[in-house]
């Protein structure tokens, strides 16, 4: 082969998470990006290298263009196989360096790959018992080379090793349908073992599995038991390999964490030592190990840790801590010392008040006793101890009159405690997280800034988008959506992250899938949970509207919610080229569209079902969010359409040409009868409101020119009237300012989206917010919480206006799977004066930005890695042109370009 040039391919990954510790299939997809070649790459070069003794290496050349998501080419690799892969690509002839090796280990592949079995404590591991703890020894030989852990649990688990903590993930193993899919993880425990007895040390904590869900505080919803499994896998240099899986040997103890809920808090005596004495027995608890499936995505871990930005002491122990920033995750204390607390001994009966119960104010001082959730520390837990000072932290994500504001929390009572041994101690929780941006910590006399940290949580998906322009207060609100991201991102997609909620709700995700999918790379974060969507789908194709599915109460045709389903595998193809995804989700999304169809009466309409509609119209009162402007039928109606056009689409890109022109059809069928019931001769929509105007432009419902026209001018007449506000709700929010700008008011969509008056995208900026609110007014002008019983300060559905701010205002947008081939049409006209987008896409780094000088002309630059083209419409085409629209395009491949207008 000819000699390498221009470097080396690089971003090597095995389906769709870097880590290949703990690689799930026999025949990964493999993606990479490719070197800044002037030509496409023309063939690559896979190699294989067995850690195995005496392995030859392999490899095998594939002619392809494709660097995402690209077939294995070899024999597929068997359960427990250990090795590197690496790449190298050709173009023309001329041949890349290699690409660095990944290190990858195969998970167990079935279940009779698994010598561990699930084990519960055979007495205790009540939901009322503390954590268990269990433990065991192993002994591992001179000569070990490799080992890996393998590590699952019903319940959340910690695990560690000769004292030393494995891995950084937290709540392991996440949340999943768990009656059809319970996850598992790898570690490399190389280094943490030693020649000799090794003591392994798990404490469970309840989790999802066993912690209270929704509003309703039930604790066992999946099961009353919990369980750990592991198993060790080691490598030694002779090529011979052991496991040793977790069995009837381990033994049960009761540890320090004595009560843990992800809605309540964690209970922790710190006085107790570690697990001593023989310990009690385990038994094998009977879990069918086919539902065992590896990772997709990322854990979720500590990502930042930000110091108090301030704390004022309140008296008598007591201090406000304010971090400047609405996170999730938890408060760390470092050092706190024994003998400055308050406590008195009683256990966790001593200050460890945990939140109001819903509708008793803002909140209560150290010692009174307010409204609790079931987590709450049970009096006398440790009474079997000495006398210890009592350590609280309570949490809120805003002040009223000065103090915690734990109302919106409702049950959820977000409080860690702790009883403190003698000396000076660290604290911080291991089974539960709280939202907030405020603690209150009692018990400690004195306190400094420097003691006090919150650690970010949520699943560690890596950074690929970012944004800027030339409004300060729009960067905020950018940021805003970034944080909400992170904080609802926490395993599964929430609607929120701190009361008594926090579940995987369909809608929410639906309408912020495109956003987020700019801002980090969440393929295999949703790919997984999609999973989850198809084994909780029911059989007729209705879709809960939490995954998973915690409600079970049948509601499973709700618009906007269940269209989920076809939605998010649509954009995980659309934003990463992921056609796996797509083939895999492709019954289910069929199922959903089928069960609208079959809904459809003698006129071609759907307006059957528990429907949300428009949910959280502005207009609609605070108690009651379902009261929308929008016709709910109407609202059904159109994401029928849609959704139709999007399976029939998926079908297409899939090569199903006949299935697809089955949902073309009907896609055709029902945007008849929507025209034909909704809609005048003279375009006028039934339910005169800007999301019902939106939907009809966006999703192209409308029959003729002049009805397209008048239901633009009517959304621009109605965002005039409303002074430029929101009038829109989850559904209307992601498509009103693409509406306009399609329908020729660029420049309103602008002002639209520079608003401060309440309700608008920037009013919450406007009054301190560092996340999206769930409400447009969830803090009312006055600073006043929302008098509503359902208010959130951290819920990313109407940061959906991203996927604009990165697509019009900045101007890059994906037209081919993956960023393959771009559009780059900024809205150049406007308050606006410049902008930019930076994109880490599947074939390298995409970047957009422009700005318009003093002298109105406007300075445009793209930039484009290899393989990438995009569609520029120049701003000097734009001459003549109606506002807000382009004359033409032209086509740039690969480099940088600059255009001058």
């Amino acid at each position: 082969m000819l000699s390498a040039v221009n470097g080396a391919p690089h971003g090597l990954r095995l389906e769709r998470i870097a880590d290949a510790t703990c690689l799930g299939t026999a025949t990964p997809l493999l993606s990479w990006v490719t070197p800044p070649h002037k030509d496409d790459q023309q063939a690559v070069e896979v190699q294989w290298v067995d850690a195995a003794p005496g392995s030859a290496e392999r490899s095998w050349r594939i002619e392809t263009a494709a660097s995402v998501f690209v077939p294995w080419p070899g024999d597929p690799l068997r359960s427990g196989q250990r090795g590197q892969v690496r790449i190298r690509t050709e173009h023309d002839g001329v041949v890349s360096p290699w690409s660095d090796p990944v290190r990858v280990h195969v998970a167990p592949l079935g279940p009779d790959d698994w010598t561990g079995r699930f084990i519960t404590p055979a007495r205790g591991g009540g939901l009322d018992d503390p954590a268990p703890v269990l433990t065991a020894a192993v002994t591992v030989g001179e000569d070990l080379v490799h080992a890996r852990l393998l590590l699952s649990a019903l319940g959340a688990v910690r695990m560690r090793m000769n004292g030393h903590r494995v891995g950084a993930d937290v709540l392991t193993p996440g949340w999943t349908s768990y009656a059809h899919r319970v996850r598992f993880h790898g570690y490399d425990v190389t280094d943490l073992l030693t020649a000799g007895s090794n003591d392994l040390q798990a404490t469970l904590g309840n989790g999802w599995y066993r912690g209270a869900l929704t509003s309703t505080l039930r604790r066992d919803l999946y099961g009353p038991e919990l369980a750990l499994l592991v198993q060790l896998e080691l490598s030694y240099a002779d090529g011979r390999t052991e496991v040793i899986g977790s069995d009837e040997t381990w033994r049960a103890h009761t540890g320090p964490v004595r009560a843990d809920d992800l809605y309540g808090g964690q209970h922790t005596d710190l006085r107790r030592r570690e697990p001593d004495g023989p310990g009690d027995a385990v038994h094998p608890l009977e879990v069918d190990l086919n539902r065992l499936v590896g990772p997709e995505g990322p854990p979720p871990r500590v990502t930042e840790r930000i110091p108090a930005r301030s704390i004022t002491p309140r008296g008598q122990g007591r201090h406000l801590a304010d971090f400047g920033q609405n996170v999730v995750g938890w408060v760390h204390l470092a050092g706190v010392p024994a003998d400055s607390g308050t406590g008195t001994g009683t256990g966790a009966g001593a200050g460890a008040g945990t939140g109001t119960a819903a509708g008793t104010g803002t909140g209560t001082a150290a010692g009174e006793t307010p409204g609790t959730s079931p987590a709450t520390p049970d009096q006398g837990a440790a009474t079997t101890q000495t006398p210890s000072a009592v350590v609280q932290v309570r949490h809120a994500e805003v002040l009223a009159d000065g103090e915690l504001c734990t109302r919106p929390l409702r049950q959820a009572a977000a409080t860690d405690t702790y009883e403190l041994p003698s000396g000076r101690s660290d604290l911080s929780p291991e089974f539960t997280v709280h939202g907030f941006r405020y603690a209150e910590i009692t018990g400690v006399e004195e306190l400094t800034a420097e003691q006090v940290t919150a650690e970010v949580v949520g699943s560690d998906l890596r950074r690929i988008g970012w944004f800027g322009c030339s409004e300060p207060l729009l960067n905020q609100l950018h940021e805003n959506i970034v944080w909400s991201a992170r904080g609802n991102f926490l395993d599964v997609p929430t609607d929120c992250p701190q009361r008594d909620e926090r579940l995987g709700w369909t809608g929410d995700i639906h309408v912020f899938a495109r956003t987020a999918s700019f801002l980090y790379d969440v393929d295999g974060f949703l790919a997984s949970w999609l999973q989850d969507l198809a084994a909780d789908q029911h059989g007729d194709g209705g879709v809960p509207v939490v995954i998973p599915d915690v409600f079970r109460d049948g509601n499973t045709l709700a618009t906007a919610w269940a269209d989920a389903a076809v939605v998010v595998p649509w954009v995980l193809y659309e934003r990463f080229g992921d056609h796996d995804v797509l083939a895999r989700q492709l019954p289910s999304m069929r199922a959903w569209v089928d069960r609208m169809a079959a809904e459809l009466d003698e006129d071609g309409l759907w307006t059957t079902g528990e429907q949300y509609g428009d949910w959280l119209d502005p207009t609609a009162p605070p108690d009651d969010p379902f009261a929308s402007a929008a016709d709910t039928h109407v609202v059904q109606q159109a994401h029928l359409v849609r959704s139709a056009v999007l399976v029939g689409h998926a079908l297409r890109r899939l090569g199903h040409g006949a299935l697809a022109d089955h949902y073309e059809d009907l896609a055709d069928t029902a945007r008849a009868a929507f025209q034909t019931h909704y809609v005048t001769g003279a375009g006028i929509v039934r339910s005169d409101c800007q999301t019902v105007y939106a939907l009809a432009i966006r999703f192209k419902l409308l029959a003729t020119a002049e009805q397209q026209r008048f239901a633009g001018e009517r959304l621009a007449e109605l965002v005039r009237e409303a002074g430029g506000t929101v009038r829109t709700g989850f559904v209307g929010t992601p498509v009103v300012l693409d509406a306009l700008a399609q329908a020729g008011h660029a420049n309103l969509a602008q002002e639209m989206l520079l608003t401060t008056e309440c309700p608008s995208w920037l009013y919450p900026v406007t009054m301190g917010a560092t996340t999206i609110w769930e409400r447009w007014d969830s803090m009312l002008p006055d600073g006043t919480v929302n008098p509503g019983e359902m208010t959130s300060f951290n819920h990313y559905a109407l940061g959906a206006v991203g996927d604009f701010l990165h697509r019009r205002i900045a101007g890059l947008a994906p037209l081919g799977p993956g960023y393959r081939v771009v559009e780059v049409n900024p809205i150049i006209d406007g308050p606006i004066t410049s902008a930019w987008a930076t994109h880490e896409s599947p074939y390298g780094t995409v970047r957009v930005a422009w700005e318009r000088d003093d002298d109105g002309v406007t300075h445009l630059e793209v930039d484009l890695p290899a393989g990438v083209t995009a569609r520029v419409f120049p701003p000097s085409n734009r001459a003549g042109a109606p506002k807000g629209r382009s004359r033409g395009a032209v086509t740039v491949g690969a480099g940088t370009h600059t255009f001058t207008g």
